[in-house]
């Protein structure tokens, strides 16, 4: 009888980063990741801590809800491809859903589109078993929670929990749906004063 592939974790898709931060020579590096990414950006300083000089997690959590309803995403896009998503996500994903109409949104749901369904899925996986919650002081790098003030994916109290488990963390609070793309020169501004503080060897107190 053949084993079921394991599925996998998030923490393996963080050793899939640090696997290409060693094929580019890479030491120490800056991080910083929206959603997931930021998931994996966690993952990457609670594992790595040398490696992470500093990290940036936006509209990001610590634990992204009930694992079923991961799994059944899964399987959604496992029968049916991304393009199953796509009448979901504008309301999910901007703060106005007509941003979907713009030349931006119309690109991101069509990257969502054309996804590798195998991919996404594995994905979902992942987040289905995501939960820092109990490991967020371990995170010792420099690090900013950016907050979208009108992301309903993960509320303002996702950046919350992550701003006080993790020591000496900032939490800024944009007015911008679940992928930030409202403001993008504040988005821009803010993690560029965050990386000049880290790069000055200075922690947030």
């Amino acid at each position: 009888m053949c084993s079921a592939t394991p599925r996998p974790a998030v923490h393996d898709l963080a050793r899939l980063v640090l696997g290409l931060v060693d094929h580019h020579g890479r030491d120490r590096f800056h991080y910083a990741g929206i959603s997931l990414g930021g998931a994996i950006g966690a993952c990457l300083a609670i594992r790595h801590p040398g490696r992470v000089a500093s990290l940036a997690l936006l509209c990001s959590s610590a634990h992204f809800g009930a694992p079923e309803a991961w799994r059944e995403r899964a399987a959604l896009v496992r029968r049916e491809g991304t393009a199953a998503l796509l009448a979901a996500m504008p309301g999910r994903w901007f703060a106005d859903p007509q941003e979907a109409r713009t030349d931006r949104g119309k690109a991101l749901l069509e990257d969502l589109g054309a996804a590798d369904p195998a991919g996404y899925a594995a994905c979902c996986d992942a987040l289905a078993t995501y939960d820092l919650r109990g490991e967020l002081r371990r995170i010792t790098a420099p690090t900013l929670v950016i907050a979208g003030s009108r992301d309903i994916a993960t509320p303002l109290h996702h950046a919350q929990e992550l701003a006080e488990g993790i020591y000496g963390a900032r939490l800024e609070i944009l007015a911008t749906g679940h992928l930030a793309v409202e403001e993008p020169h504040a988005v821009t501004e803010t993690l560029r004063a965050h990386l000049r503080t880290a790069d000055t060897g200075s922690t947030a107190d």
